[in-house]
């Protein structure tokens, strides 16, 4: 009987072992995830930004594109035919 009861604690600290070392592994595995969420979070951020300042430089480029040709028929006008005599 004393073999059996001591291959029963053998049994048990090898399992309380297990689960403290399941347990690490868990605690790691929620740190790495929670690093993960927040490089997530940090490129949806990235990526936002981006799209404002891609939005924010289409704006400007139609703004310029209407200027030039704006700027292309007064020049058509001054110069047109109306004007010569």
């Amino acid at each position: 009987m004393l073999c059996y009861a001591a291959l029963r604690c053998d049994r048990v600290c090898w399992l309380h072992a297990h689960v403290c070392n399941v347990g690490t592994n868990v605690q790691e595995m929620d740190s790495e995830l929670e690093r993960y969420h927040k490089s997530c979070a940090a490129l949806e951020l990235n990526v936002g930004e981006g799209s404002l300042k891609q939005a924010g430089l289409h704006k400007e480029l139609a703004r310029q594109r209407s200027q030039t040709q704006d700027a292309h028929q007064a020049i058509r006008y001054v110069g047109g035919p109306h004007l010569q005599v």
